[in-house]
């Protein structure tokens, strides 16, 4: 160890010049800029991309395929119906196509007539009074 060079409770104490400290500071500057470059775009992707998985979940596992969908008949019961259908109803229909009147005294569920996620599809409607399915109908999407 250098005798003349101070010492503090830490270790020897550094006495670079002032130009060293400078370049240490621009590379930790430059290190956090180059992270930041990377980190800020993946934080906003990583959001967004599980949002879009989760939304193309949605639309393709509330499709009624057309030969299910041809093999409904007015007069079922729901129970009859419900092993056709899928798991769950499409929840993003259209306003013209909701706004299009259905049967009176029913409710009305809404399905997606096939998977594909690039283009409109039409909707299936299935209206039903009390446990009958009262109407099927096919309203373009």
């Amino acid at each position: 160890m250098d005798p003349e060079r101070p010492r503090t409770a830490e270790g020897p104490r550094e006495t670079g010049s002032e130009s060293a400290r400078r370049l240490v500071a621009a590379r930790r500057s430059a290190r956090l800029r180059f992270v930041a470059a990377f980190a800020v775009p993946v934080g906003f992707a990583l959001p967004a991309l599980a949002s879009g998985a989760y939304l193309a979940h949605q639309l393709t596992s509330c499709v009624l395929g057309p030969v299910d969908f041809a093999a409904l008949r007015p007069g079922q019961d729901r129970s009859e119906v419900a092993p056709r259908l899928p798991d769950r109803q499409f929840r993003y229909v259209p306003d013209a196509v909701r706004a299009r009147p259905a049967p009176p005294d029913t409710v009305c569920e809404y399905y997606r007539s096939n998977g594909n996620l690039l283009e409109q599809v039409d909707v299936y409607r299935l209206c039903y009074t009390g446990s009958l399915l009262t109407a099927k109908d096919v309203l373009p999407g």
